[in-house]
């Protein structure tokens, strides 16, 4: 019962199938016309529904034409991959032609860091999406590109640059990145010792307001014990009585607001103690477990 069983793909609905082979029909119609950025989004929605080798390969032609030559270059080989599992040579040779066309006017860009950037913790967004490796030159779409990269204590850096279908591998220089400054005002919950100190004060001033409460409470049952010695009546006409009862209500009120009060910043400096972690970052137990 616990073993995992073989996932497979969904096999398209009769619709989709239906579907798909409108929208190839409509984008091999607008290629034939040369509308290739009309063709194209269609050409990928019919593989998306029912992928075909033939639909591939027509959708990294229909990017070829268009000028996305990165994107193409990607289909391509994927389709001619397709072709070979298939058995289909017609498309296999089609496939290989325009992937070997491509390799000689696909740009390739060579993402260069400064020597003390180029550690593991560095991150680099090429036009918005993560770039895993920078161990080869990446292709490329010709035109404007944005390349932003990023690491741990420094300021992102961007570069912009354009890319040129020359077949040619293109350096992307990146100057050296700025440390980020410490924020002068760093808040109790990113520094870790200074959650620990206020923790500790406030825990210390709430177990005083305890004390203080319990002072005042002991003293509000002594008052009232002696005020009702003297006024064994519900009504008191003794002074003295009267007064230690006005003195026994003062002092419970006392007792309760100091009692509330500690207990309260008992449990928030405890809160902060119990958050503040040993390497000066906030530890996230109030996140899971909240205290409040």
């Amino acid at each position: 019962m616990l073993a995992g069983g073989v996932a497979h793909a969904q096999a398209p609905s009769q619709a989709d199938r239906a579907l798909a082979q409108s929208l190839f029909d409509e984008a091999r119609a607008l290629m034939d016309a040369k509308r290739y950025a009309e063709a194209c989004p269609k050409l990928a929605e019919s593989d998306r529904l029912d992928p075909a080798g033939g639909t591939l390969l027509n959708l990294g032609v229909c990017h070829e034409n268009e000028g996305k030559l990165a994107r193409a270059w990607v289909e391509l080989n994927e389709a001619l991959s397709r072709a070979v599992r298939d058995g289909r040579k017609d498309r296999e040779e089609l496939a290989r032609e325009h992937v070997n066309a491509l390799a000689e006017k696909l740009t390739r860009i060579r993402v260069v860091l400064a020597a003390d950037d180029a550690h593991a913790g560095v991150q680099v967004k090429l036009d918005g999406e993560e770039v895993r490796s920078l161990s080869s030159p990446l292709p490329v779409d010709p035109g404007p590109h944005r390349l932003v990269v990023a690491a741990p204590g420094k300021r992102a850096a961007q570069v912009t640059f354009e890319a040129a279908a020359n077949g040619k591998v293109q350096d992307v220089i990146v100057p050296s990145l700025e440390s980020a400054p410490a924020d002068a005002g760093q808040s109790l919950a990113s520094d870790g010792s200074g959650r620990r100190t206020a923790g500790f004060i406030l825990g210390g001033a709430g177990v005083a307001a305890i004390g203080v409460g319990a002072f005042f409470g002991v003293s509000a049952l002594s008052k009232r014990s002696e005020a009702d010695a003297l006024c064994p009546e519900r009504r008191c006409s003794n002074p003295t009585g009267v007064s230690l009862q006005d003195e026994a209500i003062t002092a419970a009120w006392v007792a309760n607001i100091a009692i509330g009060a500690g207990l309260v910043a008992l449990g928030i400096g405890g809160y902060l103690v119990l958050t503040a972690a040993p390497d000066g970052k906030s530890a996230q137990i109030g996140a899971k477990f909240p205290l409040f």
